[in-house]
């Protein structure tokens, strides 16, 4: 993911970027979620484009969430499903 970023930020036909923020199991360790939340946030910033995080959850059924929130928080927009909403009312309202 990171070198397609990196290849992306020169790319003009890139318009922004969505990143779809799977559960915790699936990103991969702290070092590795880490390189992809620092290339994010470059993209974002080389390029002044939108960049969007989705997610179903943020740790529901008992799930550490921290981890996935965090990369999230890399983009310029979070957002996600209505349960999501609803039970992180804190972080989006």
């Amino acid at each position: 993911m990171v070198r397609a970023l990196e290849h992306a930020s020169g790319d003009s036909r890139v318009k922004g970027l969505l990143t779809v923020v799977g559960s915790r199991d699936r990103l991969g360790g702290l070092a590795s979620v880490q390189e992809m939340r620092d290339a994010i946030r470059t993209f974002g910033a080389n390029r002044a484009v939108p960049t969007v995080a989705w997610a179903a959850a943020f740790g529901e059924a008992g799930n550490s969430g921290t981890i996935p929130l965090y990369l999230a928080t890399a983009c310029n927009q979070v957002g996600g499903s209505d349960e999501l909403r609803t039970s992180t009312n804190e972080i989006f309202y």
